[in-house]
Formats: C-alpha cells, sequence, structure tokens
C-alpha cells in the first residue's frame, strides 16, 4: 500500500517553472499541477493592514480594492498571506507574465503562478538577504509575517543597505546593526508558510499552500475514476474465467 502511495504521490508531484527575466527552468515533476514560479525581479511587496471590523468576504473585496491602488499596473496580478498582523500581498504586471506563459507554449488557465519568496522558508524575526533566482531579496521579519523587502539586481554595497535600513523607521531602528557578508542561500520548502484565504458555502477558508495539499486534492478528483476503473477491470477478469470454464 505504502509503494502505491508512494507511486501515486509521485505521479502527481507539481511541474515548477523557474521564471526569471533571462531564462525559464523547467523542473520535472508528474501529471499534478503546473506552477509557475516568479523570480522576485517581476513583482513587488506590500504590507497590507485592514479594519478588524469587515469580515468575510467583504473583507476579501476590500483587500482587493487596496491592491487595485497600490497596484501601478493596468491589469494586475497578486499572490497573498493571511496573518493576524496584516495581509501580505506580491503584486506584479499581469500581461507581462501571461505573455511569457504563451511564449513558452502553455495556457494561462493550466497554470498556477506563485512568487518565489513564498516557497522560502520564513524567518521568526529580524533581518536578512537571501539569493533570488536572480538578484537579491532583504527582508524584514516579525513573529514569522514578512514586513517589508527590498529586491536588487546585484549584492547591495554597504551605503545602499544602509539607505534600507534607514527606511524601515522604527522598525530598522531596533534592529542592531550588520552588513551582510553574503546571502543565505535557500531551498524550495515542501511545505509552504503562505495562508490563503477563501470563501467557500458562507465561511472564510485559510488554506496553506503544500505540495500535499495538491496531491490530495487530485487524489480526490481521480477516486471516482479509479473506482470505475477497478470496477470495470474486476468484471473483466470475471468474464475471462467464465470464457475459460
Amino acid at each position: 500500500m505504502k509503494k502505491k502511495l508512494k507511486k501515486l504521490k509521485s505521479f502527481l508531484t507539481p511541474k515548477l517553472y523557474l521564471s526569471s527575466k533571462e531564462n525559464l527552468q523547467e523542473i520535472e515533476g508528474g501529471y499534478g499541477p503546473k506552477i509557475w514560479v516568479l523570480a522576485r525581479s517581476f513583482y513587488y511587496h506590500k504590507l497590507v493592514k485592514l479594519p478588524e471590523h469587515i469580515k468575510g468576504k467583504k473583507r476579501i473585496n476590500l483587500l482587493n480594492l487596496q491592491i487595485q491602488t497600490i497596484s501601478p499596473f493596468e491589469h494586475v496580478g497578486s499572490y497573498t498571506h493571511w496573518s493576524e498582523q496584516g495581509v501580505s500581498v506580491w503584486f506584479w504586471d499581469q500581461q507581462q507574465i501571461e505573455k511569457k506563459i504563451i511564449e513558452n507554449n502553455l495556457k494561462v488557465k493550466d497554470v498556477t503562478i506563485i512568487p518565489e519568496t513564498a516557497l522560502y522558508p520564513c524567518l521568526k524575526e529580524g533581518l536578512r538577504i537571501i539569493q533570488c533566482l536572480e538578484g537579491y531579496e532583504a527582508q524584514l521579519w516579525d513573529n514569522k509575517q514578512l514586513l517589508t523587502s527590498r529586491w536588487w539586481p546585484s549584492f547591495p554595497e554597504e551605503d545602499t543597505w544602509i539607505q534600507f535600513l534607514r527606511s524601515l523607521g522604527s522598525y530598522g531602528s531596533q534592529q542592531p546593526y550588520f552588513y551582510p557578508e553574503k546571502a543565505e542561500k535557500l531551498s524550495f520548502l515542501e511545505k509552504s508558510w503562505v495562508r490563503q484565504r477563501y470563501i467557500a458555502g458562507g465561511f472564510t477558508l485559510d488554506l496553506l499552500l503544500t505540495k500535499e495539499a495538491f496531491i490530495l486534492f487530485f487524489t480526490l478528483l481521480f477516486i471516482p475514476f479509479f473506482y470505475e476503473f477497478g470496477k470495470i477491470y474486476h468484471y473483466q477478469k470475471l468474464e475471462k474465467q467464465f470464457e475459460k470454464e
């Protein structure tokens, strides 16, 4: 049984497309969902705080309005993480990304777009700088919430780093000064820390994006198919037995 589940997991593993401005790297997977991983150079990050008294669908609608307000793009794409401290919003030029997807012989409707930041391990608190698919991202974290970030195409000089610290305001003044000697090189997580919010049947659902969640979804989707296939296979075996008799 364990071997069958392992094979099923491998069969439904997502296929990743690592998209940077310079190239596209395909990481072979199974027949699970197609994940278009956006390099940090394509998107912006903003922590949005919403009024606590607005709940449910109205809260999500208000966030969508906020995204339209902060975005400089005519057609904006976004990805969100909900927490007690606010909503982390990553947003990008949707037309530009869709064009790249189509150029690589994929259908936009078949692809899930995820910013690379959401696939790296989060930090409990403090400052760090990480190496991205291209360039470098400085991040400020508090209680596993990304408060703010800054991207550079090359490793920042010390004066550039100091300007970033000053831009953090009171948060920056609380951090001990350091100039990083090098960036952290992180690997993608099996389980993402990002919690997305959906409305289903009048209920608000916060769901973690994980590879296991994708596999579970597709397993449930295919259970009726496997059940019917099993019945057909069983009947065919019985017919063959009767023919021999």
